[in-house]
């Protein structure tokens, strides 16, 4: 046995054991399935990329159209003055 770092152990090539078809079969399926799960996650990755970049982008796009309309309401002094409650007038009959 050869010694790394003390933490790992190395066992030469020439005293591998050999597996069992059966083995080798359920190595096959999980290498499959952790392939698929990889791909999986790739994928997810993407996704999440992807949903992050459009939320982004719509709180810019909401931040400009609140910048826009508070920019845009007009002030007391150039709105128009305000209307006088209506009156009504009895006609003077004499």
């Amino acid at each position: 046995m050869l010694f790394v770092n003390t933490m790992q152990i190395v066992t030469p090539r020439l005293n591998k054991k050999k597996t069992s078809p059966i083995d080798d079969k359920v190595l096959d399926i999980m290498r499959r399935q952790l392939d698929e799960k990889d791909r999986q996650i790739e994928k997810l990755t993407q996704l999440l990329d992807q949903q992050q970049q459009l939320n982004l982008s719509t709180n810019r796009q909401n931040e400009k159209l609140l910048d826009t309309t508070t920019n845009n309401t007009p002030s007391q002094e150039d709105s128009p003055p305000a209307k006088r409650p209506y009156r009504r007038f009895r006609a003077y009959r004499g």
